[in-house]
């Protein structure tokens, strides 16, 4: 008797192969600058809701301080006193992360114990990743520019609520900064010097600028270091 031909299986030739993973390079070549766009608009959106967040604790808590905004510490735009920390804290039930800006990664290298940190919120040193720029101290009030040209530069800040115009004054901004190749922005779907910025309003709303829109207001005696 003779026994059943068995049947080769089929195998791939080598040159199907190498088609077969050239189709798969070809579609993550197109897909992944689409994924990736979705992921920074997706960080952008979640800035933005940070800053309203930011918007309405500061409201509280200008209410039960005469009207007057949260300030930073002296000589810096990212570090509030403690005992406003926990005022703020109280306010937002604990959810102080909406302090920290979710496509800030200028200070992600920063040495131990990462004073930038969620972590480091209630610290003293602790500091957050947006440049809070409302009821400035006095050391930092004059380092604003006077961009209307008006012999003041009061109307380029605001102090507290209901301040004329307050819906054109930025109170919070991301970090955005300076680079050596120019203004570096953060946020929109093309990071980098032609990026975005998202900015907080005095009156509540946030929205997304592009870098051709920015007009700066505020700089340190050495706008090359920002």
């Amino acid at each position: 008797m003779s026994r059943p031909r068995q049947s080769n299986p089929v195998a791939f030739t080598l040159v199907e192969l190498l088609v077969v993973i050239g189709i798969i390079a070809l579609l993550i070549a197109i897909l992944l600058p689409a994924l990736n766009n979705a992921r920074r608009q997706a960080a952008t959106v979640q800035c933005l809701s940070n800053q309203r967040q930011m918007a309405q604790a500061a409201f509280i808590y200008a209410g039960d301080n005469n009207g007057w905004l949260p300030r930073t510490v002296v000589d810096t735009l990212e570090r509030f006193t403690r005992e406003t920390k926990s005022s703020l804290e109280t306010i937002l039930k604990g959810s102080t992360r909406v302090y920290y800006c979710p496509t800030n990664t200028f200070w992600d290298s920063e040495a131990a114990p990462y004073a930038h940190s969620p972590e480091m919120f209630m610290n003293d040193s602790g500091r957050i990743r947006y440049w809070w720029l409302a009821n400035p101290d006095d050391v930092n009030a004059v380092k604003w520019f006077d961009i209307d040209g008006n012999g003041t530069n009061r109307n380029e800040y605001l102090c507290r609520l209901g301040e004329k115009d307050a819906y054109t004054v930025i109170i919070a901004t991301d970090q955005s900064r300076q680079q050596n190749t120019g203004w570096f922005f953060i946020h929109g779907s093309n990071p980098g010097p032609k990026g975005s910025k998202n900015n907080l309003y005095g009156d509540g709303h946030a929205e997304t600028k592009r870098f051709d829109q920015i007009v700066a207001r505020w700089g340190p005696s050495n706008p090359a270091a920002w």
